[in-house]
């Protein structure tokens, strides 16, 4: 679960430090959170960039949209950062809780009796 939620969460370049950080003082299995923190591998940081911006999209009051046409600038970025780092967290927590009851349920189909 941390690795998921420290994989989507905006701390660009501190993840997998964070990661282990927490990891140790959690004293969590280390190598398991780093690995799960790796979901933000180059392929997959678009999809985690838009459904980060659109999950933020649910919780403010007037949803920004971005027109994909157009170029991206960084007064689009500026206008509409909250949204994105608001659905960052959101999805974070949603993606770690996923991952953590889909892990007990794995845990508890193919554990030994």
């Amino acid at each position: 679960m941390l690795g998921f939620f420290m994989g989507i969460a905006p701390f660009w370049g501190y993840q997998m430090l964070l990661c282990l950080a927490i990891a140790h003082v959690l004293k969590l299995n280390k190598a398991i959170s780093i690995l799960a923190a790796n979901i933000s591998l180059p392929p997959v940081i678009p999809f985690i960039l838009y459904g980060s911006f659109m999950f933020g999209g649910m919780f403010m009051e007037v949803p920004g949209t971005i027109d994909f046409s157009k170029e991206i600038t960084l007064e689009t970025v500026k206008t509409h950062g909250y949204q994105y780092l608001i659905g960052s967290f959101a999805l974070a927590f949603v993606a770690a809780g996923f991952s953590g009851i889909a892990t007990f349920l794995l845990l508890k189909l193919f554990s030994k009796k």
